[in-house]
């Protein structure tokens, strides 16, 4: 289970938390403009635009897990079971297994926009990486500067969404899950009126209501509100913190979820891109010291992936 939102200040945010029961040994990924992509059924890019984002490096292959590109579109996929549904070939489409959605998309184009007409296109195969790698139940979330977007293929077809609520989780649809927010229209961020029988304290009452548990709507709802409460510093540096907060608010923390495999979900990663500048910011479960790499100081010109593991070693700071 997840969650991503995108954040908009005097420069546009988007990240996420990957939630799951364990690790895949995550990298920042950076993928240089003449670094060749492959697909299954389309030709090779040997240009294209530069990328960073999070992901692991199979085969030479950048499985992107979330991710920007040096024009600051940016994509996240979130797990979507029971509900994702991938084809056979079909000759009248653009046929891209769901790992490819993100390379094609993120290197050919800039803005949320220009993907529309794009993804009604798209037909996402039925077609493992491998088998090691089965394909995973996904929908997806493209954001640039301005506006956010959600791309979902159930049995309905090819749906799109905008998501002025900026903000995706897990199930049910997004459709669904947007009228959840319904029910919190009258939610505050100020104190409600109590009778003096009343027993609380004169301050943090704001979000009377908002749901606590860890469920995708209740992390959806809480999310919402944060976003669209908390303050924007309107400074990178306090952003980036602020944004960071706003993920710890749907943090899941290991222990408290068990999966149906019996084992306990966790927030292993938190990602944040300035899709301004092109910096990557992130923290791991096991180090919650925050991170950044920059796309821009890079060499994008060159054709091979650049790969740096996510540090995970606890990491304190002592002093009087």
């Amino acid at each position: 289970m997840c969650t991503a939102v995108s954040c908009f200040s005097s420069d546009s945010y988007f990240g996420r938390n990957l939630d799951y029961e364990y690790s895949f040994d995550e990298n920042v990924i950076i993928i240089p403009r003449n670094f060749i992509f492959k697909f299954k059924e389309q030709k090779q890019l040997p240009e294209h635009y530069a990328i960073i984002g999070v992901g692991i490096k199979q085969e030479n292959y950048p499985l992107m897990f979330d991710c920007m590109n040096e024009h600051g579109l940016a994509f996240a996929g979130l797990n979507f079971p029971h509900n994702a549904v991938y084809n056979d070939y079909k000759s009248d489409s653009l046929n891209l297994a769901p790992y490819e959605l993100p390379l094609w998309i993120l290197a050919k184009y800039k803005t949320v926009r220009e993907i529309i007409p794009v993804l009604e296109d798209v037909n996402l195969l039925n077609i493992p990486f491998s088998s090691k790698y089965p394909l995973t139940p996904l929908h997806f979330t493209f954001a640039d500067k301005k506006e956010m977007i959600v791309f979902e293929v159930t049995e309905n077809g090819n749906e799109i969404y905008y998501n002025e609520l900026n903000t995706l989780t897990n199930n049910p649809v997004f459709s669904v899950m947007s009228e959840e927010m319904n029910k919190y229209i009258g939610l505050s961020v100020r104190n409600p009126v109590y009778s003096e029988n009343d027993i609380y304290e004169s301050n943090g009452l704001g979000g009377l209501g908002l749901p606590g548990d860890y469920s995708s709507r209740s992390r959806f709802v809480r999310a919402v509100f944060n976003n669209k409460n908390m303050k924007k510093y309107c400074n990178n540096s306090y952003d980036v913190v602020q944004f960071f907060h706003l993920l710890n608010s749907v943090y899941q923390l290991e222990g408290c979820v068990e999966t149906k495999n019996g084992g306990l979900s966790k927030t292993i990663y938190s990602s944040c891109m300035n899709l301004n500048t092109g910096d990557l910011y992130y923290t791991t479960y096991e180090n919650t010291q925050v991170k950044c790499l920059s796309l821009h100081r890079e060499n994008l010109d060159s054709e091979e992936l650049k790969v740096y593991p996510l540090i995970k070693t606890p990491c304190f700071l002592y002093g009087n």
